[in-house]
C-alpha cells in the first residue's frame, strides 16, 4: 500500500523506510523528546520497518486504526536510569530535573497522542542503570497495553547484562512486539508488518479458525529471515557510507540480497493477492548438531572464525568493506555464517513444521540466501569453487528428517533442479556411506598421496539405501568457447546406486536458448525413490 505522511515532530534524526530502497528525511525542530508521525494507508496492507534497510516479514502486527491512520510515537535515546539522577544540559532557568521527569513527559505524550505503536530506538536505558531490568520495567512499563517495540544502542548493553540478555527481557515485557535481531552490530533488532483496519483481528480469528479445521495442514508455508539479506551486503556505517556505485562494484556478484527483495520486499513478487494463503513463518537458527550431519566441523569452524575476524574489522573501522574470500568465487562477511545458519534452520523448520502431528504446512517453500547446492561436507568440491555456496541447506534439511523424523519419515529424495549441477549436495548425500578419499601432493620432485575413509552417516548403516538425489543441469562444452559448464560434473556416467543418485544433464549448451535434455528412466526412477 502506499503510505503518506501526514505531519510530525523530530527530536533525532530516525529512519522510517516504507521501501528497503527509500529514505524519508526528518524535518522539525531539535527541542523535542518525541517524533509523532501519523501515517495514512490506502490499501490492504501497509508494511513498516524501523531502523533496518531489511526484508519486511514480522509474525506480530498492528493495525491501522478504523479511520484508516496509524498514529507512531517514537521515543530516541531515553537514556533513563531508575533512580532520580541529575539531568544533563538542563536549559537556563528551567527548574529541577531528574530522570524521573522523563516517564513522566513520556506518559503525558502518551495519554494526548494515544498511538498504535510505540517505538523505542537508541540508547534506551542508561549504561549506568542497576539494576537495568528495573529501569526496562519503569521505562517500557509507561506504554502500558499499547503495542511496542525497542531497537537498542550501545548503552542498554553497558550494565550487568548483555545485549541478548537485555533484547529476551525486552521480549516478555507487556505490550512487546520486540523479536531478537539476526546479530550484534545489524541495523536493527525488530521488524513489523502494519495491517489495514480490522485485518489484525480478521488475521487473529482466521488463524484460530484455521487451527480449527485443520487449515494449516493444507496451505503452503514460507519461511524467511531478515539475517539472509546481510550476507555479502553493505550493513549500518558502511551502508550509509558507500554510493549505490560502490555497493554494486563492492557486492555486485550474482547471488546477492536483491534476489529475496524481489520477492519479499513490500511489492515482492510473493506480496501478491494469489500468495495470501502463505503461512509466512520466521526460518530460526539451524543447531550445530543439525550442521554437523553434513559437514565437517573443521570446516564449519574455519567458516565461523573468518566471519569472527570480518565483524572485528568492522568493528574496528565500520565504514570500510570487510570482505573475505573462501574461494575465487565465494565471498563472506561478518554476518555470513548467520544467515547461512538461518537458511538450513529455514530448511528444517519446514520439515518439522510439514511432519508434525497434527501438520503446521501441507509443504513449504524456504526464501533464503546464502545458497548450498555447491557446499560439500568441507566445502568446495572436486577443486572447483563453491559457488557462492556455505552450508548445503537442502541436505541438512534431508538430514534432519531422516534423523528426527523417523516415527514419519522412512526414506528422502533430494531433487534439485539448476542450470548448475548441485555437486555439493551430491557428495553430501554420497558421503552417508564410507567412500575412500584420496589426496595427492608433489614436491621436490615427489608425489605424496594421503588416503583417508570419510562417512557422515545420517541415521544408520541403512542411509544407503534410504536416500535419494537427483539432478537436472547444464553440462558440456559452454557457448561453444570450448569451456565446461559449471562445475564440469554430474554427467551422464555420475550415477550411483548406494545411495542412489541419477544426474540428468542438459547439453551441449551452443546458447542459452536451445537445451536438449538427457533421456531419464522413469522406471528406474520409480524403483529408486
Amino acid at each position: 500500500a502506499r503510505v503518506r505522511i501526514l505531519g510530525g515532530v523530530v527530536w533525532s534524526t530516525p529512519r522510517l523506510l516504507t521501501d528497503p530502497a527509500s529514505r524519508l528525511p526528518a524535518s522539525g525542530g531539535q527541542d523535542h523528546t518525541k517524533l509523532v508521525w501519523v501515517v495514512s494507508a490506502s490499501g490492504p496492507a501497509c508494511s513498516f520497518m524501523l531502523q533496518a534497510p531489511l526484508l519486511l516479514l514480522g509474525q506480530r502486527t498492528v493495525s491501522v486504526g478504523e479511520s484508516g491512520t496509524l498514529r507512531l510515537v517514537h521515543v530516541s535515546d531515553a537514556h533513563y536510569h531508575p533512580f532520580a539522577t541529575a539531568c544533563e544540559d538542563v536549559p537556563r532557568g528551567a527548574g529541577p530535573c531528574t530522570h524521573r521527569n522523563t516517564t513522566q513527559f513520556l506518559a503525558s505524550v502518551l495519554h494526548v497522542e494515544r498511538p498504535d505503536l510505540v517505538a523505542f530506538t537508541g540508547d534506551v536505558i542508561d549504561g549506568d542503570s542497576s539494576p537495568p531490568q528495573l529501569a526496562m520495567a519503569q521505562l517500557y512499563g509507561v506504554a502500558g497495553a499499547r503495542p511496542w517495540a525497542a531497537s537498542l544502542g550501545n548503552h542498554d548493553e553497558e550494565s550487568t547484562l548483555s545485549r541478548d540478555e537485555v533484547l529476551a527481557y525486552v521480549t516478555t515485557l507487556r505490550g512487546s512486539l520486540t523479536e531478537h535481531g539476526p546479530v550484534k552490530g545489524s541495523p536493527g533488532n525488530f521488524y513489523l508488518d502494519v495491517v489495514a483496519a480490522g485485518a489484525a483481528a480478521a488475521g487473529e480469528a482466521a488463524a484460530k479458525a484455521a487451527a480449527a479445521s485443520g487449515a494449516e495442514a493444507r496451505a503452503t508455508a514460507l519461511y524467511a529471515h531478515p539475517a539472509c539479506l546481510l550476507h555479502t551486503a553493505p550493513v549500518g556505517r558502511e551502508y550509509d557510507a558507500l554510493s549505490p556505485a560502490e555497493a554494486r562494484r563492492l557486492y555486485g556478484q550474482p547471488e546477492c540480497a536483491e534476489r529475496l527483495r524481489t520477492m519479499l520486499a513490500p511489492y515482492g513478487s510473493l506480496r501478491a493477492a494469489r500468495f495470501a494463503p502463505l503461512l509466512r513463518r520466521v526460518a530460526p537458527r539451524a543447531q550445530l548438531a543439525d550442521v554437523l550431519r553434513v559437514h565437517e566441523f573443521s570446516y564449519y569452524d574455519a567458516l565461523r572464525r573468518q566471519c569472527a575476524g570480518l565483524a572485528e574489522q568492522s568493528e574496528a573501522e565500520p565504514a570500510k568493506p570487510a570482505i573475505g574470500r573462501v574461494d575465487t568465487d565465494t565471498e563472506v562477511t561478518a554476518h555470513s555464517l548467520v544467515a547461512a545458519l538461518h537458511a538450513a534452520g529455514g530448511a528444517v523448520q519446514a520439515v518439522a513444521d510439514v511432519c508434525a502431528s497434527p501438520r503446521r504446512a501441507r509443504n513449504a517453500f524456504c526464501a533464503v540466501r546464502p545458497p548450498g547446492h555447491h557446499a560439500g561436507p568441507r566445502g568446495a568440491v572436486g577443486g572447483q569453487s563453491a559457488g557462492f555456496c556455505l552450508l548445503s541447506t537442502a541436505a541438512i534439511g534431508a538430514a534432519y528428517a531422516l534423523a528426527c523424523r523417523r516415527e514419519v519419515v522412512r526414506r528422502v529424495a533430494i531433487l534439485d533442479y539448476d542450470v548448475h549441477h548441485g555437486n555439493g549436495t551430491q557428495e553430501c548425500v554420497r558421503n552417508v556411506r564410507p567412500t575412500e578419499r584420496v589426496e595427492s601432493f608433489s614436491a621436490a620432485g615427489a608425489t605424496l598421496r594421503l588416503s583417508r575413509v570419510e562417512c557422515k552417516p545420517w541415521l544408520s548403516e541403512e542411509d544407503g539405501d534410504n536416500v535419494f538425489f537427483g539432478s537436472i543441469h547444464g553440462f558440456g562444452e559452454e557457448g561453444g568457447g570450448g569451456g565446461q559448464f559449471y562445475p564440469g560434473s554430474g554427467g551422464p556416467v555420475d550415477q550411483s546406486a548406494e545411495p542412489s543418485v541419477i544426474n540428468s544433464p542438459v547439453g551441449p549448451i551452443p546458447d542459452h536458448d536451445t537445451l536438449t535434455a538427457t533421456p531419464l528412466s522413469t522406471t528406474s526412477v520409480r524403483r529408486r525413490v
